[in-house]
């Protein structure tokens, strides 16, 4: 299950960042350090890595929620972020799997 949660997270963040300005996700970066899954949904805590001008990189705090589907899949219902470098928190939802 882990595999498949830490896959979800990696696509949606990938989808999410090509839509910042200045940032990209760095594929693959997302850390699972905390992982709590019960009655269906799936907490996680974590850290990712993203370029900032294609440059510089830095490793931030992230937090998500995601359901377990019938077929063993993962959909992430929200995913959060807070950059303490610009002062910026920004969540997306989604209900794509």
């Amino acid at each position: 299950m882990l595999v498949r949660v830490k896959a979800a997270i990696d696509l949606r963040f990938g989808e999410w960042s090509a839509a910042w300005h200045y940032d990209r996700y760095v594929d693959g970066s997302a850390t699972l350090p905390r992982v709590d899954c019960r009655d269906g949904l799936c907490a996680v805590a974590g850290s990712f890595r993203f370029t900032r001008f294609g440059v510089f990189f830095h490793t931030i705090p992230y937090g998500a929620v995601l359901e377990r589907t019938a077929t063993g899949g993962a959909i992430v219902r929200s995913l959060c972020y807070r950059d303490d470098s610009s002062k910026f928190n920004d969540c997306i939802g989604s209900d794509r799997q």
